[in-house]
């Protein structure tokens, strides 16, 4: 079958990963002038797509395709159950150990984000942003496995019909909440904390839905008592010192919401408000009853003894509203919904930014889906792959005719250098309302996706109206204008100076403003995001920069047999992306290489050397076998493996020092850890399968691997 370029371009944008993403927890949920001023950590939720979890009434014959495991709720607390792998034997399903994470507290594992090491950069402008960050030198991520609950739960249909004399939620959100399902969480009730075999039911996406529904006092009140709660635990000596969680106070808001009435939520009731909403937690913590929002029958803190004494929380919290919450308030004064950003952003960052969307997330929404499949067709967003595809279908041509006609591979090499220079240094004229969520603005940006067509504009000198996000309203010239105006952060070779003091300096001119309230920071932030934005992406050449090298590298070593200019490419390369994390002092600066990977895909297998067509054969087999035992079809089909850029970079640098027979040691290294599953799974990772892969093709050309660690191997030439 002829690969052509629009197969071709899917290939590369499809995604990577087997899971679905739900950004869920506050960092998420409220709007984005919330969450910098509260600190905040970050949580997802991930489940692999084709494993569902159903009840005993959901009708299995729509689920054939999946794995399918079955929800008992039998002997468990309510709002609890466990998870039977078999219909047949009762074998209870555990969480998965990934080896990667495998730091875990209760339901999730552990991502800390070191500032000072990794985001020494990003650190910097939160500190100017809020002086509140400057005493946070990390950042956790908490990723929690769930299991996909496609119906809603039996044990909660009371919400589904409930009585609700104050309209919310809607009808329309009910009933979208209750066909988005919900998830299953590994975590035991908490008077059986060592039970390893009960999950939880999680609402993250139904809370996410009701919280997009809030008006923006309501988001603020929510806010505020968070606050609140932060203040209540430090005075109670930390987190293991105390009951209270934030989880309660948002169960706390979405109960009041239901049951409150609108004039309730008016901006001049925010001081009573408030007040109300704190006695009716110490409320509950008298009683030592918390119910579920969505179980009511599931008392959240009844695991606690008789004799357990909560006098300490309750005595905080009245001190609290009888003596300082009017201050409290003022400090943390009321913002309008209304306030917007005006930015000018490179373009560049906001074509990373939609590569990351489409390769790293996926949800279950329709807005998504479509923002997936529309940039993946679209010949405007990366426009550079039509060159790299021109230029893999000459070295295909030249290969297939056995002809090597060095006019014709100059052409090939010449697409390869337009490809890698084809950056896109314009900036777009930006409004981003602080009053959204953040994940109310990718929605923003799926739905207006959907009434334009998208058009990213390019170009040199030139002003044009782009509608691809809806909030782009201008293009401008990076290259004249913005290179002569004050702040920009553009400087010429030899002349660097510390960026972290720029901005740090045009902070400090804020000062002889001697502005105060909400626009004061807002024309702060504005004054030091657009130059961070410039100096964060100034480095940056186009986002398919490693891949057009990987495939020219490639091209070096295959077509052309030139090893000394493959191993230069390679050296190149790694040498942009080590400058890249220095200028930038960013570690994390080297995952950009992995947004794109080279597609190895049997269509092409002549394209790359024998040792890999070797292995894709193999790979080709393993699946006609497979489709042979299973009475499935044996027509064409097109086996897809993507290679990351730089492990195959590393891989064309050892084979052509090699065939030089090079005295310069080289090696290649890989970690082994967890591969039969990694392989044979739906849960892959893409990096440990291609690492292993090409260890595999360096095994097939005559080099052993050694063993150097428990499940670490490495090949090195001279051997």
């Amino acid at each position: 079958m002829d690969l052509n370029y629009n197969i071709f371009r899917d290939l590369l944008l499809r995604k990577k990963h087997y899971n679905s993403i739900l950004l869920c927890g506050s960092f998420f949920e409220l709007p984005v002038m919330f969450v910098l001023n509260n600190i905040t950590d970050i949580d997802v939720m991930y489940s692999i797509k084709n494993i569902v979890a159903l009840q005993d009434c959901d009708d299995k014959r729509k689920f054939e395709n999946f794995k399918i495991l079955h929800i008992d709720t039998s002997n468990c607390h309510i709002g609890f159950a466990r998870i039977i792998a078999s219909s047949d034997i009762a074998v209870f399903y555990k969480r998965p150990q990934e080896p990667r994470t495998a730091r875990y507290s209760g339901p999730s594992s552990k991502l800390i984000m070191n500032f000072k090491k990794e985001w020494n950069y990003f650190h910097n402008f939160l500190k100017i942003c809020d002086r509140k960050w400057a005493k946070q030198p990390k950042l956790k991520t908490d990723f929690v496995y769930a299991l996909c609950c496609p119906s809603w739960p039996v044990v909660a249909n009371e919400w589904k019909t409930r009585q609700r004399e104050n309209g919310w939620p809607s009808v329309d959100v009910i009933d979208k909440i209750v066909h988005s399902g919900c998830h299953l969480v590994f975590k035991p009730h908490l008077s059986n904390p060592d039970d390893d075999t009960q999950w939880r039911f999680s609402f993250s996406q139904a809370e996410l839905i009701l919280i997009q529904s809030w008006t923006h006092v309501q988001k603020y009140i929510y806010h505020i008592l968070r606050l609140i709660k932060s203040e209540i635990v430090k005075e109670c000596g930390g987190e293991n010192e105390t009951v209270l969680c934030t989880y309660f106070f948002k169960t706390l808001m979405l109960w009041s919401c239901e049951e409150k009435p609108q004039e309730f939520w008016r901006e001049e009731n925010i001081v009573t408000a408030v007040g109300e909403l704190l006695c009716i937690m110490i409320e509950w913590l008298i009683d030592k009853r918390c119910p579920n929002y969505f179980i009511p029958a599931n008392n959240m803190i009844d695991y606690l003894r008789k004799d357990e004494n909560l006098d300490k929380e309750i005595s905080i919290l009245l001190n609290f509203r009888e003596n300082f919450l009017p201050k409290f308030l003022e400090l943390n004064a009321f913002s309008s919904s209304e306030l917007t950003l005006h930015l000018e952003v490179p373009n560049k960052l906001w074509e990373r930014i939609l590569l990351i969307l489409v390769k790293w997330f996926s949800t279950n929404t329709s807005e998504w889906s479509y923002l997936e499949s529309s940039l993946r067709i679209s010949d405007n967003f990366l426009p550079e792959l039509s060159y790299l595809y021109q230029s893999l279908q000459i070295q295909l041509c030249s290969i297939t005719s056995k002809s090597e006609n060095l006019t014709t591979i100059s052409d090939a090499l010449q697409l390869f250098d337009f490809a890698k220079k084809n950056a896109d240094e314009t900036f777009s004229i930006t409004v981003l309302p602080l009053g959204l969520s953040i994940v109310d603005f990718m929605q923003h940006i799926c739905k207006r996706m959907q009434s334009s067509q998208i058009n990213t504009a390019r170009g040199d000198g030139y002003e044009t109206v782009v509608s691809d996000l809806g909030y782009f309203t201008k293009v401008v010239n990076c290259c004249g204008e913005y290179q002569q105006s004050e702040g920009c952060c553009y400087m010429p070779e030899g002349k660097q100076q510390n960026r972290i003091s720029k901005l740090e300096s045009a902070s400090s001119r804020l000062s002889d403003l001697r502005m105060t309230g909400a626009e004061a920071k807002l024309q702060k932030t504005q004054m030091i995001l657009e130059p961070f934005l410039k100096i964060l992406t100034h480095e940056w050449k186009s986002s398919s920069f490693f891949i057009v090298a990987a495939y020219q590298a490639n091209c070096f070593y295959t077509c052309l047999r030139d090893y000394k200019s493959a191993i230069r490419q390679c050296e190149e390369t790694r040498q942009y992306l080590n400058t890249l994390k220095e200028k930038t002092r960013q570690k994390n600066t080297g995952k950009m290489q992995n947004l794109l990977n080279v597609v190895l895909v049997n269509d092409w297998s002549i394209l790359f050397d024998d040792h890999l067509q070797v292995l894709l054969g193999f790979l080709t087999l393993a699946h006609r076998s497979r489709c042979a035992t299973q009475n499935r079809s044996q027509n064409f089909t097109r086996i897809v493996v993507h290679l990351f850029t730089m492990e195959f970079l590393d891989y064309i640098r050892f084979q052509s020092a090699r065939k030089l027979k090079r005295k310069k040691t080289v090696t290649y290294k890989c970690d082994f850890q967890d591969a039969v599953r990694q392989l044979f799974h739906e849960d892959k990772n893409h990096r440990v399968v291609s690492r292993i892969l090409l260890l595999t093709a360096i095994r097939i050309s005559g080099i052993k691997p050694t063993r150097i660690g428990e499940t670490f191997y490495q090949v090195q030439w001279p051997c």
